[in-house]
């Protein structure tokens, strides 16, 4: 062989050899089925993280048309500082972490500048997939050059190097998926992030187990990240890697580990924000999986992640849920006595993504999590506090109705259809009033010359979007004093029991057909000590009233809702 032939065989060697030992170079890499990879040509979904294309181009109808609660989400969306065009990056710093002594020792805050410009990443990328503005896509592929070209290392004195690695690396994952295919982003910086994620966040969190064990929100935010990375890098060993774990992972963080069958998982005996947060992992694991044609992971252990929403959601709309005080953890480390009231009805921005699943593609019922939608969090924003904690704004990314042909959840409105109590129970200061579930209906009942009223006390009113409630009474029980005219009364609780709006049958509210009685919500009558009628959206309570009734009477009603206009509702 001639002597320069020789040197361009043993050169071409040696980049084989290194490509495959650590695709390093800022040059052509492969992924794990060993195709060259050098500008898009890959096995994966792309984008397709959290979002694909069809996603993305269905929230653009949305916004184009003015619909909510795209509209005003998105609209929230650009209030923060992560989506402002003249968002400033606050790194990069060669090293991150989580752990105080060391921000305390270097006075610099590491974790909030790996926090916030990871989040700004991800929200700049989605802006410009959402504007087509380039600036968006400029601002997220400098902050991104920037780390890659800066950062050495993950670090910490203790195990919260995991966490650092897994919330960061997997929001800073999706938001560079976002802006791969900008024509802005030269390929050999593009290489160069590839190279960071593969060579300083992914063997951080390459083993997904914890260490000694801890709690599986960790372990599950492991999965999570190395599935995105997996994704972002077309490395099938890294995807197929957090795909087993979720099944068969020997931590807490697995399908199989983290829920019994009721719905309680592992941490809901933490604290419920805990309880929320492994929610989120195990939903984004599920919606990357089925981006990339693994929908059976939203399914697995007989759609335990559905129960998982509904136990979460009923629990903290303050209503009771079983509890299995000898949950079978993994380590025998973090079992809890009991649930936890810590955080207890503060609602993490979690839930339209496992609503949008089950119930838009399913065309399953959530109703305690379309409660959590209709009431509590009819918007969703980005996590408080820890912003990587999750990607936030469901309300915004991940509610397609369209997907299934189902009616979108009626947000802000009332709905309850008594397949179950759902909150409602006999008046708190009331003497004696029964309220059961039966065939369908609300049983309201009472002793002796008492009262009959049932009482919801976590309703949500809105008397300028949907200013009607309905209800459909289809037996009215007969009074004790033949002198009272009325069928039924609903009071609406603005400040407590003392402070009632009250609407009788016979003069403040239309009977449609001969059962559903309507109210127009209005600031007149009843016993409100002066209290100003709403103006907008307020929680109260609102109880029903069928009078003082005679021995053995009961009330059946089939179902309450409210409604925008007259002409809505049904008059059986």
């Amino acid at each position: 062989m001639k002597p320069h032939l020789w040197l361009l065989a043993l050169c071409a060697i040696l980049v084989t050899m290194s490509c495959k030992k650590s695709p390093s170079l800022h040059g052509v890499e492969q992924n794990s089925k060993g195709v060259a990879n050098p500008n898009g040509a890959t096995v994966f979904v792309h984008p397709g993280i959290l979002l694909t294309k069809e996603s993305i181009d269905y929230i653009k109808t949305q916004l184009n048309s003015s619909s909510d609660p795209w509209s005003t989400s998105f609209t929230a969306l650009q209030t923060t500082s992560w989506a402002s065009i003249s968002y400033k990056m606050q790194g990069p710093t060669p090293l991150v972490t989580r752990d105080p002594t060391i921000i305390a020792k270097d006075g610099i805050d590491y974790a909030n500048i790996i926090q916030n410009d990871s989040y700004a990443i991800f929200c700049q990328g989605l802006m410009w997939k959402l504007t087509g503005n380039n600036k968006y896509a400029d601002n997220a592929i400098n902050m991104l050059n920037a780390w890659s070209s800066t950062l050495k290392s993950i670090t910490s004195t203790g195990p919260d190097v995991y966490l650092c690695a897994g919330f960061n690396g997997f929001i800073m994952a999706n938001g560079a998926e976002l802006v791969r295919d900008y024509s802005g982003w030269k390929a050999e910086d593009l290489q160069k992030c590839k190279d960071m994620f593969r060579n300083i966040w992914y063997p951080v969190i390459k083993s997904i187990a914890i260490p000694g064990g801890a709690n599986g929100t960790w372990d599950s935010d492991n999965a999570k990240a190395v599935m995105a990375m997996g994704i972002f890098l077309d490395d099938q060993g890294m995807f197929d890697a957090a795909y087993n774990y979720f099944y068969n992972g020997s931590g807490d963080g697995t399908v199989a580990h983290y829920f019994l069958p009721t719905g309680q998982n592992q941490e809901s005996g933490r604290k419920q924000g805990y309880a929320q947060l492994g929610l989120c992992n195990f939903e984004e694991l599920c919606e990357m999986g089925y981006n990339q044609g693994k929908p059976d992971m939203w399914v697995a252990k007989d759609t335990i992640i559905k129960k998982a929403f509904e136990y979460a959601a009923k629990y903290n709309l303050g209503e009771d849920v079983p509890y299995n005080t000898a949950f079978p953890e993994v380590y025998g480390q973090w079992v809890y006595p009991s649930i936890s009231t810590d955080g207890r009805g503060v609602f993490r921005p979690i839930y339209y993504m496992a609503y949008n699943h089950f119930h838009n593609r399913l065309g399953s019922d959530m109703p305690y999590t379309q409660r959590v939608l209709e009431q509590h969090t009819p918007i969703e924003r980005q996590t408080d506090g820890t912003v990587t904690d999750g990607t936030g704004w469901g309300s915004l990314l991940f509610y397609h109705p369209s997907a299934g042909g189902l009616t979108p959840v009626a947000v802000g409105a009332l709905r309850w259809e008594f397949d179950e109590l759902a909150g409602w129970g006999g008046i708190p200061w009331a003497e004696n009033s029964k309220v059961a579930v039966a065939n369908g209906q609300l049983e309201v009942s009472g002793s002796i010359g008492t009262y009959v009223r049932a009482w919801q006390g976590s309703a949500l009113l809105d008397p300028v979007t949907y200013p009607y409630l309905a209800l459909k009474v289809t037996q009215i029980p007969k009074l004790k004093k033949s002198t009272d005219d009325w069928a039924v009364q609903a009071y609406w609780s603005v400040g407590g029991s003392n402070h009632d709006y009250r609407y009788v049958s016979k003069t403040d509210m239309t009977l449609l057909g001969t059962q559903v009685y309507v109210i127009k919500w209005a600031p007149k009558g009843g016993l409100n000590d002066g209290l100003p009628f709403p103006a907008a959206s307020t929680t109260g309570g609102l109880y029903l009233d069928f009078g003082d009734c005679a021995s053995g009477e009961k009330a059946k009603v089939d179902w309450v809702r409210s409604y925008k206009t007259l002409a809505d509702i049904p008059n059986n």
